[in-house]
């Protein structure tokens, strides 16, 4: 086995630009990065007792790991349109689609990218920036 074929770059961190569907790049770090552990740790914090408990309530803990996930996790996006205008990357604008259930397929695929060492790839990586 060549060691270089399964090397990860430093994208798990610093994101990679991936092609969701023609014209929809989205840029993601790998879904277990420190700066997504860290705030979701901060802002989590306060419900802590409920959390070890197993009594937050469902909504509220979906709403703090969004909330963490997009700006660490997910970073940005192009090419994503509504009604034919774009859809800027703007933090509570991404939360409200991310937590839209018309969306869930959507959330859906940018965890299952964010989540997989093969996203960040070197070859994977090259093909869609072009580098």
């Amino acid at each position: 086995m060549e060691l270089n074929e399964i090397a990860i770059e430093n994208t798990c961190v610093t994101g990679a630009k991936v092609e969701v569907s023609k014209g929809f790049v989205i840029t993601v770090a790998h879904a277990e990065n420190d700066k997504f552990t860290k705030e979701f740790q901060r802002v989590s914090k306060p419900y802590l007792h409920q959390i070890r408990n197993g009594t937050l309530d469902k909504e509220l803990q979906d709403k703090l790991w969004v909330g963490a996930y997009v700006g660490t996790v997910l970073l940005d996006w192009d090419g994503l349109t509504l009604n034919g205008e774009p859809v800027p990357f703007v933090k509570a604008k991404v939360v409200e689609i991310l937590l839209d259930k018309r969306y869930q397929q959507l959330r859906k695929d940018i965890e299952a990218l964010a989540g997989n060492y093969e996203t960040f790839r070197k070859e994977l990586v090259t093909s869609v920036v072009g580098e």
